[in-house]
């Protein structure tokens, strides 16, 4: 095979293995497809120059490994980690897959490990395998089958050190057994090479899984999570509805003690003083809604109902709109860090005087690369306050998830850019 040809099923195959962990773990494919084009001649260039140096199989191998995560460090900007599962588990299902085709092959035919890596039928074996790739890309995209939670914890820095141990030592034993593998399948006096070889196969799938493994188990922590947060959410509720009828209880004594001795003036004094509703607060719908809030995921949209409850309880409204060209969900952490800054806008208004606007606007607007949440009011806060420390904890949080924040306190407009790849 000449060097042209050989370049172009290269770069395939990098484009294949690229694209897997991609799709894989829910990050947005054309966003990074010039980086994956990049990094796939890049990659074949020097697979071909190392071929040409002799060295062995399971070094070349070594090293583009070493180089395959220094570029998706460098050009995807990653964490550690997030480059570190990201490599192996592109590298690791690529070689798994084509180690199960070889397998299979000189299984049922006469070819040797040898003439499906250095002859014709190398050249059909690497094209099958970046085309299975390429349908199974097709199938998680089109499916929605992807490992979200995984990425999510793998892409925040407050991570459980332990998850993060076991994480690093999965990727380094993919990378052990790939090398393990071509090992077997290159060397010329290993007597049992067909079992060591199917060995590394079904090893490198079991580490594989343990990513899914970890997935489903972030799943039910989140979702546990999730419905602990919003019990807690209806426990507030229902403290300040208990509040709110033990203040009215006061006030209806108060008024019923200055009837029984006839002070009647000093009753619409004492109305005026407290500032009496004198309507009871009711529970929002969500008739007034805009339109595309109710195609919002499921926990955002819950977040915004019992936000709007809540409020109206403080005779506070919350007018939402959204803009969603992606349905990409929120996070655990982001909908909490909101939560956080609504109480705080909630209380403040609700002691704010009656001259205050009590309204608050929330804008979220979902794009194919962030969810933007526009916060604003007309109350004015002051940054030196203690008080509102609460509500800068949350900010300064969505800054240390790598969230671009815009803060505007006289009036309040708080603009918060979470990036969703």
């Amino acid at each position: 095979m000449n060097h042209l040809s050989m370049f172009l099923l290269s770069t395939i195959e990098w484009v294949a293995l690229l694209s897997f962990p991609i799709v894989l773990l829910g990050y947005l494919y054309r966003r990074y497809l010039k980086i994956i084009l990049l990094i796939a001649v890049t990659m074949s260039i020097l697979s071909i120059l190392f071929r040409l140096t002799g060295l062995p199989i399971s070094l070349i191998i070594f090293i583009q490994i070493l180089l395959l995560f220094f570029f998706i460090y460098l050009l995807f900007k990653f964490n550690y980690l997030e480059s570190l599962v990201f490599t192996s588990i592109g590298y690791g299902f690529y070689s798994l897959t084509q180690l199960l085709y070889i397998e299979t092959v000189t299984t049922l035919s006469a070819y040797s490990y040898f003439d499906l890596f250095f002859s014709i039928p190398a050249t059909i074996a690497q094209l099958i395998t970046a085309a299975s790739i390429f349908v199974l890309c097709y199938v998680i995209a089109k499916y929605d089958y992807n490992l979200l939670e995984l990425r999510h914890y793998i892409k925040t820095k407050q991570s459980n050190k332990k998850i993060k141990m076991i994480i690093i030592v999965n990727s380094l034993l993919i990378f052990v057994f790939i090398c393990l593998a071509m090992i077997a399948l290159f060397s010329q006096g290993l007597d049992s090479k067909p079992s060591f070889v199917l060995a590394c196969i079904v090893t490198l799938f079991v580490i594989l899984s343990i990513y899914l493994i970890l997935h489903t188990q972030f799943q039910q922590k989140r979702l546990i999570e999730a419905k602990k947060f919003y019990l807690d959410q209806e426990q507030q509720t229902a403290a300040i509805v208990e509040k709110l009828n033990a203040d009215y209880t006061r006030h209806f004594l108060a008024i019923n003690k200055l009837y029984e001795r006839g002070s009647y003036p000093l009753i619409k004094e004492y109305i005026d003083l407290h500032t009496l509703s004198r309507s009871k607060p009711s529970f929002p719908g969500t008739s007034n809604l805009h339109a595309n809030v109710t195609i919002l995921d499921d926990l955002l949209y819950a977040f915004i109902i019992n936000k709007r409850k809540l409020a109206s309880l403080m005779g506070i409204t919350i007018d939402v709109t959204a803009e969603i060209t992606n349905k990409t969900p929120s996070t655990l952490q982001q909908i909490r860090y909101l939560s956080t800054i609504f109480d705080d806008l909630i209380f403040t208004l609700s002691q704010a005087p009656d001259t205050v606007d009590k309204h608050i606007c929330f804008h979220v607007q979902v794009t194919d690369y962030k969810i933007i949440f526009d916060i604003s009011s007309s109350l004015k806060l002051d940054e030196r306050h203690n008080t509102h420390s609460k509500l800068f904890d949350a900010l300064l949080q969505f800054r240390n998830n790598n969230a671009v924040v815009d803060i505007q306190l006289k009036p309040v407009k708080l603009l918060i850019s979470c990036s969703l790849t």
